[in-house]
């Protein structure tokens, strides 16, 4: 009899318990909060996209996620001679704004824009001065209190719009004057896609004055341009000249990064290949270029400002992609702390497979890495030669 009673009072705390939440609302996300319906178009002269929101019963706002569907059009010329349609710097499968793509990983990280605008009523919204090419829009609503939290409902059915986008503008200006520039100075020259943000064109390229002369100055790009391997499908090319990431610089790289005016002030220049100076390994002829990588010999000549000694931890010698400046790195930090990488130089390493790269620290690997070594890809550092006349 007392384990009946027992039961009985067991049951009846749990009957009791369960009315004290009957009415509690349901969590976030398991709410009958309808997705909104929209409308998108082309507008501006197929340069903006138009949402537009229909009235919506309970929102107190809404986001919005764009995806960038094409790969940027003008990348498919850009890495043409390594036979690619993308890059593996700032030039990847992109979005322009919503979503994120980590093409290592095949996954997206979604950071939605918020309308400022709140509530249940129609309104719409323009995203001006975008890329060519194809995107996707999806939008949701949310409520922040009628359901207990804040609560959002499923996304409407995705969307596509085809732009013809914003023209893409080469070069930085028309007009230059480097006369009073002076070793150690930065200036700008060029553009180039830099923060990976492409709903607002290409970035001016910074250079740092390495020397001047009288009639010329002898510059390298202060941050990381790009990112790709020494030869298309990481073949096994011996030197310098036959290497595909000179065949990009001078031809790609050039014509994409610079303008008529800008390209008639660099001058081609006689490179030196001078053979590695620790195990003697046989740079190759000397090549004509307008861009190229620098050089052991030029990365250990303090006349350029670096460290005589190759194995110096060097700031100048150190380098960060343009896109991650915002970056913070404790490990191998640059002068300015951003995270520091690996980039490419054109000097030989231990053997004639292998190419000396700039470690993190600033130092040069004099061994290399193998040309044929797969998923190595090492940053890029253009240097030229700019013309004061």
């Amino acid at each position: 009899m007392k384990t009946v009673k027992k039961l009985f009072s067991l049951g009846l705390a749990l009957v009791l318990f369960a009315g004290l939440f009957a009415n509690v609302p349901a969590k976030a996300g398991e709410a009958s909060l309808k997705a909104p319906s929209i409308k998108v178009k082309s507008v501006n002269n197929g340069t903006a996209i138009k949402v537009t929101i229909s009235k919506t019963a309970d929102a107190d706002g809404y986001e919005i996620l764009w995806m960038y569907s094409d790969n940027n059009p003008v990348s498919k010329e850009l890495y043409k001679y390594y036979g690619l349609t993308t890059g593996y710097g700032p030039y990847v499968s992109y979005d322009t704004h919503g979503y994120y793509t980590n093409y290592m990983k095949n996954k997206y990280t979604e950071i939605p824009y918020v309308l400022k605008k709140s509530g249940t009523k129609a309104r719409s919204y323009t995203f001006k001065n975008l890329r060519p090419g194809t995107y996707k829009v999806k939008v949701r609503c949310y409520n922040n209190k009628k359901y207990g939290s804040k609560t959002y409902s499923d996304y409407c059915k995705e969307k596509k719009v085809k732009l013809k986008g914003v023209e893409e503008k080469t070069g930085y200006k028309t007009s230059y004057d480097f006369s009073n520039v002076k070793k150690g100075d930065v200036i700008q020259f060029g553009t180039y896609e830099q923060d990976k943000n492409y709903t607002n064109g290409k970035e001016p390229i910074e250079w740092i004055v390495l020397e001047k002369k009288s009639d010329r100055i002898f510059v390298v790009s202060k941050y990381a341009l790009d990112s790709l391997p020494v030869n298309k499908d990481y073949k096994d090319i011996g030197t310098w000249k036959d290497t595909t990431i000179r065949k990009w610089l001078n031809k790609s790289f050039y014509n994409f990064a610079f303008n008529e005016k800008e390209q008639n002030m660099i001058q081609q220049v006689k490179i030196a290949n001078y053979d590695n100076n620790y195990y003697g390994t046989d740079a190759g002829d000397d090549t004509k270029d307008k861009v190229f990588l620098l050089a052991q010999f030029e990365l250990t000549n303090k006349k350029y400002g670096f460290a005589k000694d190759y194995m110096a931890i060097d700031f100048l010698r150190k380098c960060t992609y343009a896109w991650e400046t915002k970056k913070k790195d404790k490990e191998h930090p640059t002068a300015e702390g951003n995270p520091a990488v690996y980039w490419w130089t054109r000097t030989p390493g231990v053997d004639s497979s292998y190419i000396l790269v700039v470690n993190p620290d600033g130092q040069v690997d004099r061994e290399g890495i193998k040309m044929d070594t797969e998923d190595f890809i090492a940053a890029i550092r253009p240097a030229m030669y700019i013309s004061l006349k």
